[in-house]
């Protein structure tokens, strides 16, 4: 984050204001977690399904981000790639997640809100659902043969 924030303010020296907002006060964009996300997680860690996080996170936001939301902290691996120097959908970002996960790619089930990141995930061997919502990845789910609650709870 702090190379894009010089970067931007560089290139939009009269917006340096809003840009360094940008970074002081990101926890203020978060609401908390994706609406009942928080409750299908749990579900799904109640199954003894193995949970991973793939995230373009500032390496500098993870830790705050796991502080908001300390169910971060119980997944099983998370590649962050500020960490790591290299963003989704770049294929290297896929093999980096190869190494640190402890399933293999094709049983790894990965789920993003970019079409052209779960392509790339596809190309690297992981299958992929594109996210639209907890209630259509909780159909997804159930069409794959995991049995969770209805969609919307209950």
């Amino acid at each position: 984050m702090a190379q894009n924030r010089q970067a931007l303010i560089e290139a939009h020296p009269g917006k340096a204001d809003l840009i360094l907002a940008w970074q002081e006060r990101w926890d203020e964009m978060f609401d908390g977690p994706v609406e009942r996300m928080d409750r299908l997680f749990e579900e799904t860690r109640a199954l003894g399904l193995k949970q991973y996080a793939l995230s373009n996170l500032p390496a500098e936001k993870w830790p705050p981000l796991r502080a908001m939301y300390p169910f971060l902290d119980r997944l099983d691996a998370a590649v962050i790639t500020g960490e790591e120097g290299v963003i989704k959908p770049d294929p290297a970002i896929f093999e980096i997640t190869k190494a640190r996960i402890a399933t293999a790619p094709e049983e790894t089930l990965f789920i993003d809100d970019r079409a052209e990141n779960i392509a790339a995930g596809e190309r690297a061997g992981f299958p992929g659902l594109v996210f639209e919502g907890e209630a259509k990845l909780r159909r997804d789910l159930a069409r794959l043969g995991v049995k969770l609650a209805p969609p919307g709870g209950g």
